[in-house]
């Protein structure tokens, strides 16, 4: 029940507070608050489907690194940074949001691994 259960209940848990957020609080920042929490919700996704096995090299700098890398391609995928070079490189090789999302599902499966 752990290994699949556990991602689809935080996969329904995560709609229903994003259908919240959209449908019953009004405040200037709305988009920019579902898009964080749609990222985080992707990382949490990606972690929970990870086994969690402890192995001898799990270090805190690993996580640092990661953790990292995560944030600055959140704030890419929100506009908040923007380089010229990383917009056309990621639309040349077709970045979509569907991309964007596995690759948070990903940074979340690779922190714990």
């Amino acid at each position: 029940m752990r290994k699949y259960g556990l991602p689809f209940l935080i996969l329904i848990a995560g709609s229903f507070l994003l259908l919240l957020v959209r449908e019953y609080i009004f405040i200037t920042f709305k988009e920019e608050l579902l898009t964080i929490l749609t990222v985080l919700l992707l990382f949490v996704f990606g972690a929970a489907l990870n086994d969690h096995k402890k192995t001898m090299g799990d270090t805190w700098l690993k996580k640092m690194i990661i953790m990292f890398v995560f944030i600055v391609f959140m704030l890419i995928y929100m506009g908040v940074i923007n380089f010229n070079f990383l917009t056309i490189a990621f639309s040349t090789l077709g970045f979509t949001n569907v991309i964007w999302y596995m690759l948070f599902i990903y940074f979340g499966y690779i922190f714990f691994s």
